[in-house]
């Protein structure tokens, strides 16, 4: 979509994201929203809200109180129609509820593209621990920290096995670090408390602490793939790979030595361990770590 289009639909994204605070609600700002205003004005596309309840997992309550985030909003914001309520992840620890909605034009907010409205959704979930104190956006925002956020992110590019990272959590790594890094004494917390609250061994993360994350020909041609999609990165995949892995990999060995030492192992889903990620040649992790990095 244009400029005019997109700036139109983040202004009303941006409205949004204020609205639980607006209503009394103790739920912290996460997601694409809270990123674009930690690297801001570093260009990066936003979709949609999402809020973490750093409280008691309450889905029920939360299926009320989404409806009421989209009443009331201001004409020149957009004509919402509000969707169905959704329960992703019902059954998980890590319930949602999202609300989807669709935007038709009104005076002022241009947020059709091809002569189709736009949608987008609202979302709250619980079940993720929070390490370090909540932040105030630059907007006055309730939001998780950005070691939580940051965390969450390196998380994703391994929770999925082999070759199954997004490329917007890898870029996201990297603007953060360049504009808004998290406080180093609290990434290892968070990363810890990510991986082990979601059933996670530091064992997937071997191929970036062997330096070979990322450099397969599928990795390179999904990186060109999101480029080509989103015309604002203009990253080289090793520019903003690299930068990650140089802060990611002490912390990476440190917590793998510490999972090892004290035998802690993932509930559940035991295979993940012995997934085959891109690099690695064995079926087991090593029972200890040491003289392994080293040259």
């Amino acid at each position: 979509p244009p400029p005019e289009i997109l700036y139109a639909r983040q202004r009303l994204l941006l409205w949004l994201a204020g609205q639980a605070a607006r209503h009394g609600l103790p739920w912290l700002l996460r997601g694409s929203v809270l990123t674009w205003q930690l690297i801001h004005p570093a260009p990066r596309e936003i979709k949609d809200v999402d809020w973490v309840d750093p409280g008691a997992i309450d889905v029920p309550a939360w299926s009320a109180a989404l409806p009421r985030l989209l009443q009331n909003i201001p004409s020149g914001f957009g004509a919402v129609e509000p969707g169905l309520l959704l329960h992703p992840f019902a059954d998980s620890p890590f319930p949602g509820v999202r609300l989807p909605f669709t935007v038709h034009d009104a005076p002022g907010a241009p947020v059709s593209f091809d002569g189709q409205p736009w949608e987008s959704h609202i979302e709250v979930t619980g079940g993720d621990p929070l390490t370090a104190p909540p932040l105030q956006t630059a907007a006055g925002i309730p939001a998780v920290s950005a070691a939580d956020l940051f965390a969450w992110k390196v998380h994703g590019l391994f929770e999925y096995g082999r070759g199954k990272w997004r490329a917007k959590d890898l870029l996201d790594l990297a603007l953060l670090l360049r504009h808004a890094p998290p406080d180093p004494a609290a990434l290892p917390p968070a990363l810890r408390a990510a991986f082990r609250n979601r059933q996670t061994s530091f064992g997937l993360t071997l191929p970036m602490i062997f330096g070979e994350w990322g450099r397969s020909f599928s990795a390179g041609r999904k990186w060109r793939k999101f480029r080509k999609h989103y015309a604002h990165v203009g990253q080289e995949l090793e520019e903003v790979r690299d930068p990650v892995a140089e802060v990611l990999v002490p912390i990476l060995k440190d917590e793998l030595e510490r999972e090892l030492a004290e035998g802690w192992k993932a509930q559940g889903v035991e295979k993940r361990e012995e997934e085959r990620c891109e690099g690695a040649e064995n079926d087991r992790l090593p029972q200890s770590f040491e003289g392994i990095m080293d040259p």
